[in-house]
């Protein structure tokens, strides 16, 4: 059973042998990533609650990812309600576009960008989050240009929670981190995340962090480390594991 172990929050897991996305021998300063082949691998936990995960109009999420273009619709992340109208989603990209769905796609709960240059086949920090009407996407904390969201997330009901699938639109590539906060973080609580997982994987240099007290998310799905070492990474961003 290929499981994840999380601290904080639900873990996702796969029983399924043909549908479990594996190890990568490719390390990440010091760190595996988990690959995911762009056809069906999913890693996924039913039954969890909108509001232990999420809310209706704040969202930080923060992903350590290379997309391999395997697949030309690559869903990094989902919340799926049992009405597909309402999810998270993050389609990192879909034919070259991000679309971030964060309610009803219908009513408004979708922006969407140009997919940055140079965002295939490489390593990046990616971060999402929405204040009220108000979207961030920032790659490398280069920020992109989004609308605004126009519907909000209902939360009052339990979904189905995945990493690497939503509604077949598989991603492919690997996936080190994925960490989760239910709320808008502030500004020192996001440099703080981003320097975290900067260091921890070798795209920046040690810095003193902003914020020293680092919020702990609502969920940290995934993130590998060695198996050999026996510890779990960091615990300043209240980090998952999965081997």
């Amino acid at each position: 059973d290929w499981a994840g172990r999380t601290p904080c929050g639900p873990a996702v897991r796969q029983a399924a042998e043909d549908l479990q996305p594996r190890l990568t021998a490719d390390w990440l300063n010091g760190h595996a990533a988990v690959l995911f082949d762009g056809e069906n691998d999913v890693l996924a936990r039913a039954a969890v609650a909108g509001e232990a995960l999420l809310s209706p109009d704040a969202v930080s999420v923060y992903a350590v990812v290379r997309q391999k273009w395997q697949s030309a619709v690559n869903t990094l992340l989902a919340w799926e309600a049992p009405n597909y109208k309402n999810h998270l989603a993050l389609l990192m990209s879909y034919n070259n576009q991000f679309l971030v769905d964060h309610g009803n796609v219908s009513e408004g709960g979708r922006v969407s960008a140009a997919q940055p240059e140079g965002w295939d086949d490489a390593w990046h920090v990616l971060e999402f989050m929405r204040e009220g009407n108000t979207a961030t996407v920032n790659v490398d904390s280069d920020a992109l240009e989004l609308g605004e969201f126009g519907a909000a997330l209902k939360v009052d009901v339990s979904g189905t929670l995945l990493v690497g699938e939503a509604a077949t639109l598989a991603f492919g590539g690997e996936i080190a981190e994925v960490l989760i906060y239910n709320r808008a973080l502030g500004v020192g609580e996001r440099e703080s995340v981003s320097q975290y997982l900067g260091v921890k994987y070798g795209f920046i240099e040690y810095v003193t962090p902003v914020d020293p007290n680092a919020p702990t998310p609502s969920a940290c799905l995934l993130s590998t480390y060695d198996p050999a070492d026996g510890t779990l990474p960091h615990a300043r961003a209240c980090t998952s594991t999965a081997y």
